[in-house]
């Protein structure tokens, strides 16, 4: 994945209404040199960005299990996220709903927990 593309993924995930920062999360953000440099969250929850330019760092494992909880709480039950054969599925729907399923296949974990976040009610 291009870096254009991950700060595309990056910015559609903070833009989203049920996006906050939770502890463990990581987010990267660009120093007055110019160098990008990370930190995480310690405790209490912060809604969007953290300070303009803030964004989350995807790439990281306690982040994505911070999102897919996040995932979970916006669709108010159990999300399975589930990946095989390079692509990626999110499932929130409950079986009886069919067009509550996202059926697109995803090419990394984090697009599925974005576009599942973006789907939710």
């Amino acid at each position: 994945m291009s870096n254009e593309t991950k700060q595309a993924l990056r910015l559609r995930a903070i833009a989203c209404k049920g996006f906050r920062y939770v502890p463990g999360m990581r987010y990267l953000f660009e120093l007055a040199t110019g160098v990008w440099t990370w930190a995480r969250v310690i405790d209490g929850e912060y809604g969007g960005g953290l300070w303009d330019g803030c964004v989350v760092d995807l790439d990281d494992p306690a982040t994505l299990g911070g999102l897919l909880a996040l995932v979970r709480a916006a669709w108010g039950r159990p999300v399975v996220i589930a990946g095989w054969d390079g692509a990626w599925w999110a499932e929130p729907g409950d079986g009886d709903d069919p067009d509550a399923m996202l059926t697109r296949e995803f090419t990394t974990e984090a697009e599925a927990l974005v576009a599942a976040l973006e789907a939710a009610p």
